[in-house]
């Protein structure tokens, strides 16, 4: 396994401290998905999101990630809904059809409400050992990663005065 190498710095443009940041998490592969979300708080912290406007919903699994972006997008009072889990392949093909299902009905809502980006963190692997891989930074830091992408998503649609 390659030791993991970012694609590129980005340079995150604004002040976030007003920014409102909704992060989904499952409880399911909670080492996994807590080390996530631990990464994803921290760079949220870390580029001036402060910590009374970050918000946290735990959900069952992946399958239940869809159901809660919906919701708090519907509360419109979010800047950015950051989803993170982890579908792990097993004895049958049950990712597959949890990950393009959790997919597929992301895609849809934010298609909807175009003006609040969600982001995409759910890993799909074929073991845990890559999946761990890729929230710890052997492989990736896709909690890291996918909060500086929601922070990059707001600066890019902030209006021009």
């Amino acid at each position: 396994m390659a030791n993991y190498q970012s694609q590129g710095s980005i340079t995150l443009k604004g002040n976030f401290k007003t920014k409102r940041i909704a992060i989904v998490y499952t409880n399911w592969n909670q080492d996994v998905v807590g080390m996530m979300f631990s990464e994803c708080h921290k760079a949220l912290l870390a580029h001036g999101v402060l910590r009374k406007h970050i918000s946290e919903f735990i959900v069952p699994g992946s399958f239940e990630i869809p159901n809660m972006t919906r919701f708090l997008m519907n509360q419109k009072k979010y800047d950015a809904i950051i989803t993170l889990g982890a579908i792990i392949k097993g004895e049958t093909m049950h990712d597959v059809v949890l990950a393009h299902a959790v997919t597929d009905v992301l895609c849809e809502i934010s298609a909807e409400v175009k003006s609040i980006p969600i982001i995409l963190g759910v890993l799909t692997t074929n073991n845990h050992k890559q999946a761990f891989a890729r929230a710890n930074g052997k492989s990736g830091n896709k909690g890291k990663d996918c909060a500086e992408a929601a922070l990059q998503m707001i600066s890019l649609q902030v209006k021009k005065a």
